[in-house]
């Protein structure tokens, strides 16, 4: 489709002043009652139809940079935001299956944590949850009620 409208404007942008110098052409005008043009009125006129043209030249360029700068931008963009997350992907992917780095992680937030939860919490809150999160075993001698946990694959609980 870009083809097709560049053909059309170029077949616009030839077609046009040859259908209109041809116009001028075919329609008769009195020769005899024009005064002929000296050398200074024809160097004016040329002149005057080459700024004319650096002129629309000027704009047109103006228009394109002005959308050329807009689409770079927009494509700057793009690209540094896949490689963005390309990067960070393959980073995350290779630190997230790290034992050591888990550990340490573990190891460091723990303390954090905790510290967070005795000052900002409410010691009975504190207790509930901790109540819930970890649910009192069954006493010597009795069945639990319910599983706490689901069954994990290859676990053996001597149920079988």
């Amino acid at each position: 489709m870009p083809k097709l409208k560049m053909a059309a404007l170029w077949i616009f942008c030839i077609g046009f002043p040859l259908a209109l110098w041809e116009w001028y052409r075919i329609i008769p005008g009195e020769i005899a009652n024009q005064p002929k043009a000296t050398y200074a009125e024809l160097v004016t006129i040329l002149l005057t139809g080459l700024t004319v043209a650096l002129a629309l030249f000027a704009a047109i360029a103006g228009v394109l940079a002005i959308w050329g700068y807009s689409n770079i931008k927009k494509e700057a963009a793009t690209v540094a935001t896949g490689a963005v997350e390309s990067t960070v992907k393959t980073a995350v992917d290779k630190h997230l299956n790290d034992e050591t780095l888990g550990a340490t992680i573990r190891r460091e937030l723990r303390p954090i944590v905790l510290e967070v939860v005795r000052e900002e919490m409410p010691p009975d809150l504190v207790a509930g949850l901790y109540a819930a999160a970890f649910p009192q075993a069954p006493r010597t001698g009795e069945a639990p009620s319910e599983r706490i946990a689901e069954e994990l694959p290859g676990e053996n609980n001597g149920a079988r």
